[in-house]
């Protein structure tokens, strides 16, 4: 008689592997599937923000158009004033007394005005840097909630909490809103960059977080979008400590963090 149970076992065994290999196909389906929608949604929130800012934009330009055309006509104003006055100035002859009495005293001046910026270039003393670099940190503000506030105190300057700190130090105020969309264009935010890192360091424009508020960059508009209500924070996270000076570099140590500015311009990080 011919014994079942190895071929019984067999099948068992069969069962299982393939219940085992369905149940790894369907978790790897689930994270492609939810990749594949997570990337769909992303593209078509873009898509929306774009056609959104299509529809206003025609309005927002006829008003920068305006006030453009107004500048314009207020600098000519101004210019044609200008020389009105020159021209009077002028026919009077004050030029050529003014010229005149101010070239002897540049003359005999300008070797002690050499002499003094020479001297000049003496080191600032801690108070005169404290007093240089104080508020410059006392607008960079980052809340400790922040998913960048751990990166910051690890003394890791990333391209993330860069477009953060810079972001900090716009003025939301002046910034677009409509339809719970704040708009940020590219220029701002660069502006406020290169106020805060070295103009050679490249601004490399990425979608960011800003306090729970994803900020979203639009490369075919080249702007910024902020998919909710951008505010300032409270946080007065960098009380100065200490100031070490050598050279060009300036280290400020605060309860957070220590910076490390060069030539004026955030370089680095380190840990308090």
């Amino acid at each position: 008689m011919v014994d079942k149970k190895p071929k019984e076992t067999a099948k068992s065994s069969d069962t299982e592997q393939k219940s085992e290999l369905k149940e790894e196909l369907r978790s790897e389906l689930k994270i492609e599937v939810a990749e594949f929608l997570d990337k769909e949604f992303d593209k078509r929130l873009d898509d929306k923000i774009y056609n959104r800012f299509e529809k206003s934009n025609a309005k927002l330009l006829r008003a920068k158009s305006t006030h453009l055309w107004l500048t314009r006509v207020a600098c000519l104003v101004f210019f044609f004033l200008a020389a009105f006055f020159a021209y009077l100035l002028g026919t009077t002859g004050y030029f050529t007394r003014l010229f005149s009495g101010a070239s002897d005293s540049t003359l005999s001046s300008s070797s002690s005005d050499i002499s003094s910026q020479q001297s000049e270039t003496k080191q600032l003393s801690l108070d005169e840097l404290k007093s240089q670099y104080a508020p410059l940190l006392d607008n960079v503000k980052i809340s400790p909630s922040s998913k960048y506030y751990a990166t910051l105190k690890s003394g890791e300057l990333s391209n993330e909490l860069k477009l953060y700190l810079a972001l900090s130090l716009v003025d939301f105020t002046k910034l677009e809103s409509e339809d719970g969309l704040t708009y940020l264009p590219l220029e701002t935010l660069e502006r406020s960059y290169n106020k805060l890192f070295n103009a050679t360091d490249n601004f490399d424009a990425k979608t960011f977080d800003y306090d729970g508020v994803k900020i979203r960059y639009l490369d075919k508009l080249t702007t910024f979008v902020a998919e909710g209500e951008l505010k300032k924070s409270d946080f007065k996270n960098f009380e100065i400590k200490s100031i070490q000076s050598t050279g060009d570099t300036v280290e400020i140590a605060t309860t957070s963090v220590t910076f490390v500015f060069k030539n004026n311009f955030l370089t680095g990080l380190k840990q308090a």
